[in-house]
């Protein structure tokens, strides 16, 4: 995972030392840069060096968690935010 669970908290606002939600927003974590590499066609582990994934898919990342953890339904007008965010990194799939 690439995006870290301290990040994702300092993104929420979360005190460090506040636990109770972990294990949910490490599932948040996963599933988003699931998604963003689903949107990319690019895995984050096909890039050399961590520092070389750009930004934004980062961020998105972070953004994706935010959405799920406030929402905790996943949808919302969020998602169009994401997919302008990440629009000139995405790869349509293949029919």
């Amino acid at each position: 995972m690439t995006v870290t669970l301290e990040q994702v908290k300092q993104y929420l606002r979360y005190a460090a030392d506040e636990t109770e939600q972990d294990g949910p927003l490490a599932g948040m974590i996963a599933a988003g840069q699931n998604w963003v590499e689903r949107h990319t066609h690019k895995a984050f582990a096909d890039y050399d060096a961590p520092e070389d994934i750009p930004a934004v898919m980062l961020q998105a990342v972070c953004i994706i968690a935010a959405m799920t953890d406030e929402e905790r339904s996943g949808g919302g007008d969020g998602w169009k935010n994401v997919e302008w965010l990440l629009e000139s990194y995405h790869r349509p799939a293949v029919a």
